[in-house]
């Protein structure tokens, strides 16, 4: 996988190469506020663009220590919203949720779509590294 920031209708984006990607899981989330907004996704070429953010993932801003409520509500609300469609999102990790934020306005948005697929169909390789799996 290849990462490279790049504008797209002169604001700053992140391109991204990945063959399978889960574009309907990643625009579901966008329209509710908690995914970026997923500008195009062209599957053929395996080109992603999506907005680019300031932010940390929850695995370098609380390293391993509990997530804060507002946190683990805006996860939890973003994977009950993909159930709801019968979609998974594949690979819940620490690194693949974006904070967003501080105090009062504080939030999380998932990152790295691309495990999210339909339930039952979705198979996540046993060598990706599960070091940072998602806790409480």
């Amino acid at each position: 996988m290849n990462v490279a920031t790049a504008k797209y209708a002169g604001k700053p984006v992140l391109v991204k190469s990945c063959y399978n990607y889960g574009a309907d899981a990643h625009r579901i989330l966008a329209a509710v506020g908690l995914a970026l907004v997923l500008h195009s996704c062209f599957p053929i070429c395996g080109l992603i663009v999506m907005d680019l953010i300031r932010g940390l993932s929850v695995r370098h801003r609380f390293l391993s220590s509990e997530l804060p409520p507002r946190v683990f509500e805006d996860v939890r609300r973003a994977i009950g919203i993909l159930h709801d469609v019968g979609l998974v999102f594949g690979d819940l990790r620490r690194p693949n949720i974006m904070v967003i934020g501080s105090g009062e306005k504080l939030h999380a948005m998932l990152v790295d779509f691309d495990w999210a697929r339909p339930a039952g169909t979705a198979t996540y390789p046993p060598e990706t590294n599960n070091t940072f799996v998602l806790k409480r």
